[in-house]
């Protein structure tokens, strides 16, 4: 008798596997990460899943577009899945919707080929290019290409609410006198910039020209507001004060009136210093309801651009290094963050913020110490009894504030006393020691870890460890393992996040 073949069973591989509820792939997609190509790639790929899977995914994959400079290095290994879509959406609509826009994007020499092929797709499918809400340009900003571009994407996506402009930060000095040393050498023998007067001149007649000593800055922003007046969300990272013409930046940002959200910070090499002051300021109209600046403000200017905001202003993320901010205005601030103060500044500035404040966040860098004194009461008793009152009165005051509290600081085999100091902090009851401590944020630099000797970064990594299961004991959250703390606060070399 033949053998009959049996009948093949089916396999967990070959069943497949279960599908999600549309919620859950809806917070797997919503937690990629647009900026990477991974995480790009990612969400190409659950678009082409299934019908129910593309109508989740697609307002996530198209809602913002990144465009790269040239030197900035977009994701390049992602150009020809995007020239495919654009031929397949082509082929689709049986005519190619878009096309003469298309090749003159791909004269554009500041955008790379990603970049352009994304924007292609855009302009060949407007269903697509509707979902656009945020523009994000990372890359160098000179001469008035850049203006050219930014404007090509604006019309190409009509939805835009959001732009986000980021210039990387350059390199990293060593010392602050290194840092001092290269921003005044950049201030004195650079002759390439334009004096103020010359930059508002070229910038409202709108010269398209590629010569580089106009402003670009200014111009961009100008051309922004040209085509998107009604922009409820502007980030600007990296303004140089030497080349942008900061005080023809903030005239064409005083021009939109309804933005809600703004973020500014000048180029890492310039942190030290405060954003320029000037004699003759503009009046600000919108009324903001968060407000983050990563360099520290001339106290007129901040008066200046919050005027309006009093009410509305719920999240503040401000640098100060001079006088203290009054906060007493801002009857609606939830979430405050504090950095580049010493502790005094610290205090001051809280005497005076309202009760509705949530969320304190007290942040430091490798070069300005905000939390350190703090960590210093946990130490054993001091011979110098006024500086051991002064510190419980430090950790006192931050205990009867009220709010969610997180403390951030970078983590470095200099500071030998900074790991016995938390260590004996977080052991410390929750009722003696910052009640509303919730986030601890221990970083340390990855430049200087690349550079570190392999004990240095094994001694770190002890220590670390050791932080962590103290926090865990005390149920405090750490917070991220690295963090580029310099280079983050211009976002040097790394793509911007949302307000």
């Amino acid at each position: 008798m033949p053998r009959q073949p049996s009948r093949a069973q089916p396999t967990p591989s070959s069943r497949g596997a279960p599908a999600l509820p549309p919620h859950l792939v809806k917070l797997v997609v919503d937690n990629l990460d647009i900026y990477s190509a991974k995480g790009f790639n990612a969400l190409a790929c659950v678009s082409r899943s299934s019908r129910t899977l593309r109508s989740i995914a697609l307002p996530r994959l198209h809602g913002t577009l990144v465009v790269y400079g040239q030197r900035a290095g977009g994701i390049k290994h992602l150009t020809g899945f995007l020239q495919k879509l654009l031929a397949m959406i082509k082929a689709n609509s049986g005519s190619a919707p878009g096309s003469r826009s298309t090749e003159q994007a791909h004269t554009n020499p500041f955008f790379d080929r990603s970049s352009l092929a994304h924007l292609a797709v855009l302009e060949a499918d407007r269903t697509a290019a509707a979902l656009v809400r945020d523009l994000t340009y990372f890359g160098p900003i000179e001469g008035a290409d850049i203006a050219r571009g930014v404007k090509r994407c604006l019309r190409a996506c009509p939805s835009i609410e959001a732009v986000w402009l980021q210039r990387p930060g350059g390199g990293k000095p060593d010392t602050r006198k290194d840092l001092r040393e290269r921003f005044h050498a950049a201030d004195d023998s650079d002759g390439s910039g334009a004096s103020d007067e010359s930059s508002d001149d070229e910038m409202s007649e709108h010269d398209d020209s590629d010569d580089e000593d106009n402003a670009p800055m200014p111009l961009v922003l100008a051309t922004i507001h040209e085509v998107r007046p009604n922009l409820e969300r502007l980030s600007v990272r990296g303004l140089r004060s030497t080349y942008d013409g900061i005080a023809s930046a903030l005239e064409s940002i005083a021009r939109f009136e309804r933005l809600q959200h703004l973020s500014l910070s000048t180029q890492w090499s310039e942190h030290y210093y405060d954003m320029p002051v000037y004699s003759v300021l503009p009046s600000f109209p919108f009324r903001l309801r968060s407000l983050s600046v990563g360099t520290s403000l001339d106290l007129e200017l901040f008066i200046r651009l919050t005027a309006n905001s009093h009410a509305s202003l719920v999240t503040l993320e401000i640098a100060i290094r001079g006088d203290p901010i009054d906060l007493a205005p801002f009857i609606n601030l939830e979430y405050l963050v504090i950095r580049y103060a010493d502790e005094e500044v610290v205090h001051e500035t809280l005497a005076s913020a309202p009760r509705s404040v949530r969320v304190l966040e007290l942040r430091e860098s490798n070069s300005l110490s905000c939390s350190q004194r703090v960590f210093d009461r946990a130490h054993a008793p001091s011979n110098d009894s006024d500086e051991d009152d002064e510190t419980r009165a430090t950790a006192s005051h931050l205990s009867a504030y009220g709010a969610r509290l997180s403390l951030a600081f970078a983590l470095t085999t200099n500071g030998a006393e900074t790991q016995p100091a938390l260590l004996d902090v977080l052991a410390l009851p929750r009722n003696e020691w910052l009640p509303d401590l919730r986030v601890l944020d221990v970083g340390y630099d990855r430049e200087w870890e690349a550079e570190a000797e392999r004990e240095e970064r094994r001694l770190l990594r002890a220590e670390r460890r050791a932080i962590a299961s103290a926090c865990k004991e005390r149920g405090v959250r750490l917070g991220e393992k690295k963090r580029d703390w310099e280079a983050e606060e211009a976002a040097q070399g790394s793509m911007p996040r949302k307000m």
